[in-house]
Order: C-alpha cells, then structure tokens, then sequence
C-alpha cells in the first residue's frame, strides 16, 4: 500500500470554527455512508419529534443526505444553533462530511493536498489558526477519505490527454502560483498573466517540454509578467454571443442548485423547472434587470454591471490572491474532484471564475449603492461561486462543458477579464 504524505499546507491561510452555522443552512447537502445512515438510525433519531415530522434523510441518484427543515436548515441544527448529534455523543458520531468541512483532501500522486472551501465566513476572513496548525488534525481525515482502494492512482492528465509525473505538475503549479503572488501587479494582471502561460502550456508539445519544463517554465512566465506589466487593459466589449454564454453561466453559479429540488414533489419540480427556464431567458436577452437568481441576490440593471468599475485593491485584491492560491495548493480544480476536467482545461476553467466572481460582486455592490467592489460584495460573490465550483452537478453535463471550454479560449478568456475586472 502507498503510504499517502500529507503536502505543505499554505501558511498565509488561516482557519478555525466559529460556529456560525452557515454550512449546517442553505445549500451545503451534507452526503452520508450507508454505515453512517444505520448509526444515526441505530441511536433512535428517527423517534425524535423534530425529526419525525421532517424526516431523516433525503434520498438522490442513490445517495443520501441529510434532510434539511424548509428553512434551509439541518434537521439536526438545533435553535441555538449547535449540532444536536454533536451535543448528545460528541463530534466523532457525525457524518465524515461534516466533520471534514471546510477542508478538501485531494491525492496526486503520494501527496494528498489540502484546499479549503470559500462558503465558509472563517475561511473568508482568514480566522483562526494558520493552517500549519493543523496537520495533526488533517492527518487523522486521511485513511476515512483515501480508502487504500484510492491508493494507487494513475498519472495526472494533464492536457489532451497526455499525462505528466505529479511533481512536473506541482513544479507547474508552482509556477502559477508565482505569478499570483507577484504583488507589483495589480490582481487583474497577475490573472492575465496566469491566462497566457495556460494557453502556452495548452499549445506546447508536452512530451517535448518535459526533458526541459524549467527552462519553459522561466521563459513563459517571465513573458507574461512583461506582457500583463504593459498590458493598456482597454476595455473591449466581448462580441454579443460570449456575453450571452458568459451570463448563462454566472447564472448557473449563483442559483445554488438544492438536493431537494430534484427530490420534491411534481409540482414543486415543475415550479423549480419554470423558475430555472424564465431566468435562462432573461439571462439571454441581457435587458432590464438580472432575476432573483437565489433568494437574496439583487435585482439590479443589467446595463450597470457591464459599466466600468475601479480594479479591486487593498483587501478584496489580498482577499482574490489568497482564494486562488489556496485553490492552487489543494489540487481541486481538475481530475476527479472537478469533472474530471484535464489540468491544463480545469486552470483555465479556474481563471474563468474571476469575471464570474466580478461580475457577481458587481451585482451586490450595485444592490448596495456602491460604486466599487468592497469586501462585503465581493465576500457575498466568492461565497456563491466557490459553493458551485467542482460540486454542481450541472457544470459536468456535455452542454456546460462545452459552454465553458468555448469561455475559456484565449481569445474570450482575456477581455473577460478585462471586461470585468476594470
């Protein structure tokens, strides 16, 4: 058996609970073992008044979860606002998703990588502990999350479909995240800059390069920084059919899709199926106002969102490095953990959330009567859009895929980013 090595976790990130209770409401569906459904069912939950009357669990594609209240709610969430199975047996009687969130372990090659989900307040505002601090913690996850059948792992695919050894990928990886952490360059810039070496590394022989991947790696990024450095950013306005798919898909991450959507009545999936149809539309046709897309998102001129808007700075821009720094350290923008995207495709797909991102906190900023981003708008978008990235469903399907591989050419990626990020 492979003895799995935990990687250097990011020591910029902090993290600690603050038991604020957002993951036990909204749109976060908690998944449980059939070996943890009969414990919960097993210690008589089921003849509790509060969770007879709404039920257990929620049953989807043959997988379970834990049911919620109408509110959004776990059925186990108490009206304090604490774990009812973690008051009555303690923290290890609960599902592994649960005592596992905000982290997500993922394995390349013997290294399991740690990333950390942006829905979460404390992850948001870097609260806590660095995450150094948690080794021992993490390490105990490793053999509930990596059964030994996992063990063994094939080479990471890196682009169309060639593979490259898993340290050629974090040496890859590390280059990206110079270029984010170059702090002379404004955010927007260090994207681009990231951008053009996706699409180097997307038109390169790899097999060519492996026998001289640093020496590739140092020319390409040195050509992106002097190119984003002396980038003008004028703003052009992508062409009518990209703003179409582009909206269709900063849609699709802020509706927060729910289990129970898919698992209510007729009726309700028919009103769901109407809602979803009506705001496509509207969607489409880009005028007016943007639709309520969640419960809380604001209506706002759609027209105001594409004006410009001064480049993040100060904390939200930090806030934007560490977001995609941390996605970078957990290796969870592609393989298995993200569609099973190739890297070269789920880093550009990655890059793809920042006009998303922007134009979400455009949207938030606008509902507020702000003229520039500021944490709170942009805190509200980094929520939503890291809550479906690589976990809806929806972004698998053949037709999304193909929507976001047109996205992120080069010749669309690019004055996205600029579109939305000045």
């Amino acid at each position: 058996m492979t003895q799995m090595r935990l990687s250097k976790l990011p020591p910029f990130q902090s993290w600690d609970c603050r038991a604020c209770g957002r993951c036990c409401r909204g749109i976060y569906s908690v998944p449980v073992t059939e070996d943890e459904r009969s414990a919960i069912l097993a210690r008589g939950w089921a003849d509790d008044e509060r969770c007879a009357r709404q039920g257990l669990f929620t049953t989807w594609r043959n997988h379970s979860y834990l049911a919620r209240n109408d509110d959004g709610a776990c059925v186990f969430l108490s009206e304090q606002g604490m774990c009812r199975i973690h008051e009555r047996l303690g923290e290890s009687a609960k599902p592994l998703a649960c005592r596992l969130y905000p982290f997500v372990l993922t394995p390349v090659g013997k290294h399991v990588h740690v990333g950390l989900r942006f829905d979460c307040p404390a992850v948001l505002d870097n609260h806590g502990r660095p995450l150094p601090e948690h080794v021992t913690g993490i390490k105990r996850f490793i053999p509930e999350v990596l059964p030994c059948a996992r063990m063994c792992l094939p080479r990471p695919m890196f682009d169309r479909g060639r593979s490259v050894t898993p340290e050629q990928l974090m040496r890859i990886t590390q280059a990206f995240d110079s270029l984010l952490s170059e702090t002379s360059l404004g955010i927007t810039r260090r994207l681009l800059a990231c951008a053009s070496v996706a699409h180097l590394l997307h038109v390169s022989i790899i097999d060519e390069l492996q026998n001289r991947l640093e020496e590739f790696l140092a020319a390409a990024t040195a050509v992106a920084l002097k190119a984003a450095e002396t980038d003008p950013l004028e703003r052009v306005q992508p062409r009518k059919g990209v703003l179409v798919n582009f909206r269709q898909m900063a849609g699709l991450f802020n509706r927060w899709d729910r289990v129970e959507d898919a698992t209510g009545t007729a009726i309700n999936r028919l009103r769901v199926l109407r809602t979803r149809l009506r705001h496509s539309l509207i969607l489409s046709r880009g005028k007016g106002g943007v639709p309520p897309l969640r419960t809380g998102f604001p209506e706002v001129p759609f027209s105001t969102i594409e004006e410009p808007f001064p480049i993040p700075t100060g904390p939200c821009e930090e806030l934007l490095a560490r977001y995609y720094r941390i996605k970078l350290a957990g290796m969870d923008f592609f393989g298995p953990p993200f569609h099973n995207y190739s890297y070269v495709n789920g880093m550009k797909s990655l890059l793809l959330t920042f006009p998303v991102i922007m134009w979400t906190a455009r949207a938030f900023a606008i509902g507020a009567g702000d003229t520039e981003i500021n944490s709170e708008s942009l805190c509200l978008a980094l929520q939503g859009v890291d809550a479906q990235l690589g976990r809806s469903l929806a972004f698998g399907l053949a037709n999304e895929r193909r929507r976001i591989s047109v996205l992120s050419r080069e010749e669309h990626l690019r004055p996205l980013t600029v579109w939305y990020g000045t």
